[in-house]
């Protein structure tokens, strides 16, 4: 009984100090290090073509090689590192049709993934045109519709 009771002492003890979800830390400086780490954590290589990412040779999405030298993200947004962010955490928030998964990714690490995929593909996004439609405010608790998507679908 002795041995039983310093078991479940122990399980209780690692669950009660640090054997559960880390909470969000606050907004940090973007590591591209990290971002390597966190495209391979999330399998982003699945479906994209990464370069700097060995085997990251999807072909399901779009190649995600000089990506920082599009104006528009997923046929919808105004290319920002903002609206990267919403897009690779809310993905359906952009588009409810999109076939990218809400992976749980944080806001640290998708702005760890968003320095790795800049700095492998010629910096930061072009400043956007004066004809190009600004992002649309949905929150990611919304499911709007994208701005891109045909009426009534």
């Amino acid at each position: 009984m002795k041995r039983f009771s310093f078991v479940a002492l122990l399980a209780a003890s690692a669950f009660f100090t640090g054997c559960q979800p880390k909470a969000e830390e606050g907004p940090r400086e973007p590591d591209a290090a990290l971002g390597a780490i966190m495209i391979r954590k999330y399998g982003c290589g699945t479906c994209h073509v990464i370069p700097g990412i060995p085997g990251a040779g999807g072909k399901v999405g779009p190649s995600l090689e000089g990506v920082a030298g599009r104006r528009e993200l997923a046929g919808a947004l105004v290319h920002t590192p903002e609206n990267l962010a919403r897009w690779i955490r809310f993905p359906r928030t952009v588009n409810p049709r999109t076939a990218m998964p809400t992976l749980g990714v944080s806001e640290n690490e998708a702005r760890d993934i968003i320095a790795f995929l800049y700095e492998h593909s010629g910096g930061t996004p072009p400043p956007p045109s004066s004809d190009t439609p600004a992002p649309s405010p949905a929150s990611p608790g919304e499911a709007g519709v994208s701005p891109a998507a045909p009426a009534g679908s």
